[in-house]
């Protein structure tokens, strides 16, 4: 009896000991699926998926809205998950579908628009010296006197002409003011004798460098020089030497010939002719051909070609000569060259002798103005 009745209790041990694992199991599948049903709306949307039943591919699942709120029947979307999964990845509706009307929506085949370039902004045109020369100014009268500038207002300036600028140069301290002149130099000579020390940097283009029958020794013309020299204004001291020409006629017109050359380098630089001024009347009356007279009709020719090309001629005749309306003959060791004291004269004229010129505000407003058409 005891034998029979511990048999049976001990059949039900070892079946109770199976039953508990699985009902833990069951327990534990039950907790994970509970939890897992409380973690879906946190998980992101890439990782839960759906199961097309028409292709059996699986796709991302939508999250579920925020607030359940019923799909107005006018966008209710039909058809497989597949064309739920395309209509889902476009950016607007057709307007039969949407609530909003076509045109408001994103046209995702239309051109990109293009930006409109920004117009650079104008930049206001360089106004030259000579556009701001007066325009009723009188190219047929000497210089008139005018306010004193200063030494500045040379240093934009070149100095070009024989032994008497060399002699004011020296004399007035315009060292440093650049300068081609020479003893001897005529107003053919600067197109022809190399006299100006020069140096050509190697990576001059071909087209600049000065030609070869242009050198001698390292020299080159005065043209060629202020060819490539910068100024805005050029001061010419050039004809006591030509006095010895046989033909008088010959000097305006090749002075003409040196002033188209400048203006042809530089169109918008003040042209200042200086005037021959004269000698002693013992230098006059001894000299073989630097003349008094000759020298008055070579100012004559000066003062008429300063009109025809629109430059501007200074009358150095009135700041050194006496009475007589000659040089005096305490001016200098040889009554043709100044001293110091008379070429301070000069340069003290030449100082009060310069052009008016226009602002440039002035001309921008002139040119703002509209002119009426006829």
């Amino acid at each position: 009896m005891s034998r029979r009745k511990n048999r049976r209790y001990g059949i039900r041990n070892r079946t109770g000991r199976r039953i508990l694992p699985v009902l833990f199991v069951l327990m534990i599948g039950c907790a994970f699926f509970v939890v897992l049903g409380k973690i879906r709306p946190m998980l992101p949307t890439d990782i839960l998926v759906i199961r097309d039943n028409n292709t059996g591919t699986y796709i991302p699942a939508e999250p579920e809205p925020e607030t359940k709120e019923q799909t107005p029947p006018d966008q209710v979307i039909t058809g497989s998950l597949t064309e739920m999964a395309d209509h889902r990845t476009s950016f607007a509706l057709p307007a039969e579908t949407g609530s909003e009307p076509a045109e408001t929506l994103i046209d995702l085949n239309r051109e990109p628009e293009t930006v409109p370039e920004r117009p650079e902004p104008e930049v206001p045109r360089v106004i030259g010296l000579m556009e701001r020369v007066p325009a009723d100014y009188d190219y047929t009268a000497p210089v008139p006197e005018n306010e004193a500038v200063d030494i500045t207002y040379l240093e934009d300036a070149l100095l070009v002409g024989d032994s008497r600028m060399q002699g004011l140069i020296l004399y007035c301290g315009l060292s440093r003011i650049p300068s081609y002149t020479y003893k001897g130099l005529t107003v053919d000579s600067v197109f022809t004798r190399p006299l100006i020390e020069w140096t050509e940097d190697e990576n001059t283009p071909e087209e600049d460098r000065v030609p070869e029958e242009l050198w001698s020794e390292g020299k080159i013309p005065v043209m060629e020089a202020l060819k490539r020299t910068e100024f805005n204004k050029v001061y010419i001291m050039l004809g006591i030497n030509e006095t010895g020409w046989p033909e008088p006629a010959d000097f305006p017109a090749v002075y003409g010939k040196m002033v188209d050359a400048i203006r042809e380098y530089n169109p918008q630089c003040l042209i200042y002719v200086l005037s021959v001024f004269p000698v002693t009347k013992s230098a006059s009356e001894s000299h073989p051909y630097a003349k008094n007279d000759k020298i008055d009709l070579y100012n004559q020719y000066l003062q008429e070609m300063a009109a025809e090309k629109n430059v501007f001629f200074v009358d150095l005749a009135l700041a050194v000569v006496n009475e007589d309306g000659v040089l005096p003959e305490d001016c200098g060791f040889d009554g043709i060259h100044l001293n110091k004291d008379y070429c301070l004269r000069v340069l003290d004229h030449i100082f009060t002798h310069t052009v008016s010129l226009r602002s440039e505000e002035d001309i921008r407003d002139l040119e703002e103005v509209d002119i009426p058409a006829e």
